[in-house]
């Protein structure tokens, strides 16, 4: 969730021209440096996401019996 958000448009300012495999790398670097406290926003996030998806996906479910 963080390099589709922030992470993405930070790597892209910091290094203009950037290719996609190169983002994806600088990315997985910045991640693994980063304290397990920054890190736990980041991951409660993409919990609270994905439950919204399944809830969602639940109720298109049942709406299409």
């Amino acid at each position: 969730m963080w390099i589709n958000s922030a992470g993405r448009k930070y790597i892209r300012a910091m290094h203009p021209g950037i290719s996609p495999q190169e983002v994806f790398v600088k990315g997985s670097e910045m991640w693994g440096a980063m304290v397990d406290e920054v890190k736990f926003v980041w991951q409660e996030a993409a919990r609270t996401a994905m439950a919204d998806y399944k809830k969602k996906g639940a109720v298109r479910s049942v709406a299409s019996l």
